[in-house]
């Protein structure tokens, strides 16, 4: 079985840089980087530091092993809805800033439709409480109110 080459794009290298920073010496890095990115030789950046080949190679190895974890996590992430259990959901939320607070004061308390209105599929959604910072929901929405009709008061 052919060794595979390991190559890392530069924006794929800065990326991990934070990670290896205070784990690994810069010159370690640089070393690392020189091969994996900016395809040196071993022998050349061996000489450059005044290492030998195999220490630059453990200096890549550590680089890679960085590297795989980062692409482990990020898979991790991409598949975390595959690894929820049946018949849940994860959610990620964009929302005025205003509005999080009332979505995660509603998550606490449970604030939820019943599961049977839930999972109707011809259910038709509810104008939202959470639709403006002001809103409280113990108090008729303009939509909700009852108008009194003014009756005609018979003149004299």
């Amino acid at each position: 079985m052919p060794k595979v080459k390991r190559r890392m794009s530069s924006p794929e290298f800065d990326a991990l840089r934070p990670w290896l920073t205070g784990r690994i010496s810069e010159d370690r890095i640089n070393a690392a980087r020189a091969v994996l990115v900016d395809n040196a030789k071993h022998r050349e950046v061996a000489a450059i530091h005044g290492w030998t080949r195999q220490a630059v190679n453990d200096a890549i190895s550590a680089v890679w092993r960085a590297h795989e974890r980062d692409l482990e996590s990020k898979k991790t992430t991409a598949n975390a809805g595959a690894l929820l259990p049946p018949g849940w959901e994860l959610v990620s939320l964009i929302a005025p800033s205003w509005m999080i607070p009332l979505f995660r004061e509603a998550i606490a308390r449970g604030d939820f439709p019943s599961t049977d209105a839930a999972r109707q599929k011809d259910s038709t959604p509810t104008k939202s409480r959470l639709a403006h910072p002001t809103a409280n929901p113990d108090t008729p929405t303009a939509a909700t109110k009852t108008r009194k009709s003014k009756t005609a008061i018979p003149s004299s």
